[in-house]
């Protein structure tokens, strides 16, 4: 399989340029592994005849790209992610997804690319703090400058929660803390 990577109008990534991504764990078990639940999720998606997306492989590539009115070339890392669609027992199709990264960042490896980009998803939790969390987004008043106050004392409200929680002695506490949502914290 072929895949067009747009560099410079021309060029492909080959079946050779794909490298199979190995995912690190969440996180490693310090004291004895506890047994397991039964995983009762699966069954009940095949027996109910639900569709069921399942993963079965992910591979990164990369190639330089250049927009046609810039001087400069970017790196562009691609996973290609290869599923598998079912419906109750039977298996409908396979379904392959790209998800591209774009960076400038050259010295490290795909994979870290990835994960790096991955890492950095907790952005949108953030944003949606501000808008429910603290009410950033809900103006009381109607002129721009109240309004644009109103939004700076939010988010340093949101700030000194985070720094408070950063500069905790225990870290895991603090980690907590900057993790929390912003009610549970006021």
């Amino acid at each position: 399989m072929l895949m067009r990577c747009w560099k410079d109008g021309q060029g492909e990534l080959s079946k050779e340029s794909w490298k199979e991504i190995r995912r690190k764990p969440k996180y490693t078990v310090k004291t004895n592994e506890r047994k397991r639940p039964e995983r009762v999720k699966e069954r009940i998606v095949e027996e109910r005849g639900y569709k069921n997306i399942c993963l079965e492989e992910e591979h990164v590539g990369e190639f330089a790209y250049r927009p046609v009115k810039c001087e400069k070339r970017y790196r562009v890392v691609v996973v290609r992610k290869t599923l598998r669609v079912e419906r109750g027992q039977m298996r409908l199709f396979d379904d392959v997804r790209y998800f591209f990264y774009i960076t400038t960042l050259s010295d490290i490896p795909a994979e870290e690319v990835v994960e790096l980009a991955n890492g950095r998803c907790n952005q949108e939790n953030v944003v949606e703090q501000l808008k429910n969390g603290v009410n950033a987004m809900k103006m009381p008043v109607r002129d721009l400058e109240s309004n644009w106050a109103y939004m700076v004392i939010t988010a340093l409200a949101w700030n000194i929660k985070a720094w408070f929680g950063m500069l905790m002695p225990d870290k895991a506490r603090g980690t907590q803390v900057v993790k929390m949502e912003f009610r549970r914290f006021a």
